[in-house]
């Protein structure tokens, strides 16, 4: 019994800290990841997977509203003048407020392409290779 409460309890924590986390100050986000790190790996996963799935929510609303492209429509844009195998992807707003994608291309010579695109109009805005 005790040990339920105590694992709802260090749920509960990690369900709070993810927004700490994403602080602004570096200070608050390294005190609350040492307090994730020190809680368990277990609970450390399960923040990291809650915050995945918030961030997976939010892309999967702004292409339902019409407010960017879908993954798939850009990547079959991009294939021709872009060629490799998507290994990440992530949408964010850049410092403008555009809503872009960071794409991660493995490159024809296992080169990495690394794309920066206009998530409503499917625009490469930057690429750039790393070895």
């Amino acid at each position: 019994m005790f040990r339920g409460i105590l694992i709802l309890l260090l749920l509960a924590a990690a369900l709070a800290l993810p927004p700490i986390a994403r602080a602004k100050q570096p200070a608050l986000r390294a005190q609350a990841a040492g307090m994730l790190a020190s809680a368990g790996p277990d609970l450390l996963l399960l923040a990291q997977q809650g915050r995945q799935r918030r961030d997976h929510d939010r892309a999967r609303d702004a292409v339902g509203s019409g407010a960017v492209l879908p993954l798939q429509q850009i990547m079959r844009r991009l294939q021709r003048q872009y060629p490799g195998r998507l290994l990440d992807a992530d949408l964010r707003q850049d410092r403008q407020g555009r809503r872009i994608y960071r794409l991660k291309l493995l490159a024809p010579g296992d080169q990495i392409q690394v794309l920066i695109v206009n998530a409503r109009t499917g625009q490469v805005l930057q690429s750039g290779r790393r070895r």
